[in-house]
């Protein structure tokens, strides 16, 4: 095979970095967001960096008790499911 030419890697470089930084970017805005206080957040803009961080939004969510019910249903039927799939298929083979 023949060898590419620098500028069409560099090009594939830079192609490939702009897809991931698009793919990327939603997930650091919302961890962002996640750590950002309510004020910080009603004033609107981009969150990449919080200003103030806290862990209000996680002290929110886990006080309710309903995130974790469902990932202790989660967990269970992870494992019942996974157990049975795998006595099933060692009976069957």
């Amino acid at each position: 095979m023949e060898k590419s030419p620098l500028w069409l890697t560099l090009l594939k470089s830079l192609i490939l970095g702009a897809i991931v930084f698009v793919m990327l970017f939603p997930f650091v805005n919302v961890f962002a967001v996640s750590f950002s206080s309510q004020e910080d957040i009603l004033g609107g803009g981009l969150v990449l960096f919080p200003s103030n961080p806290n862990l209000d939004a996680y002290r929110a969510i886990f006080s309710g008790g309903i995130v974790t019910r469902a990932l202790q249903v989660s967990a269970g039927i992870t494992l019942v499911g996974t157990a049975a799939q795998m006595i099933f298929t060692t009976t069957m083979a």
